[in-house]
């Protein structure tokens, strides 16, 4: 299959949240081709939406080598590494990939998140303002800003 059609394929398998599968044919990309971010970023996020969130931390790292710019996988990582309890690992992730992508909503609703956790209300505020701001209006985005005020 090309690469071209993985992605194709790994795209439709996330949107029908069908995660095994997408693991699998993410674990066949990055077997034939070691340095594709594309196939790590998948491989981990495949392993997030199973909760298997120290493989997919390992999955993110990788594809960081390759593209270390890369904001999703950015965001992706530190969401992993919230739900591992590293939560000044995450904070840095969620705030790198806002440097990078300014209005990267996962990483402006996690770090938000982050804020309301730890009493940092004015800045878990600011945060969700601009996630609002920048994005039309979630519930996500509503309920953080709510528990900010």
């Amino acid at each position: 299959m090309s690469d071209e059609r993985t992605t194709a394929v790994l795209v439709q398998l996330f949107a029908e949240a069908r995660f095994s599968e997408a693991e699998g044919v993410a674990r066949g990309l990055v077997k034939e081709h070691p340095d594709s971010a594309i196939g790590w970023k998948a491989l981990g996020t495949a392993l997030g939406s199973t909760h298997r969130h120290l493989e997919a931390i390992q999955a993110f790292d990788r594809a960081l080598e390759a593209v270390p710019a890369d904001a999703e996988t950015l965001a992706n990582l530190g969401v992993a590494c919230r739900a591992t309890g590293q939560r000044e690992r995450a904070r840095g992730c969620f705030e790198k990939a806002l440097k990078i992508q300014p209005a990267q909503l996962k990483a402006l609703l996690e770090l938000g998140h982050l804020f309301n956790e730890d009493g940092r209300y004015e800045e878990a505020q600011a945060t969700f303002e601009h996630a609002a701001a920048t994005h039309s209006a979630s519930a996500e985005i509503l309920g953080g800003l709510e528990k900010a005020l």
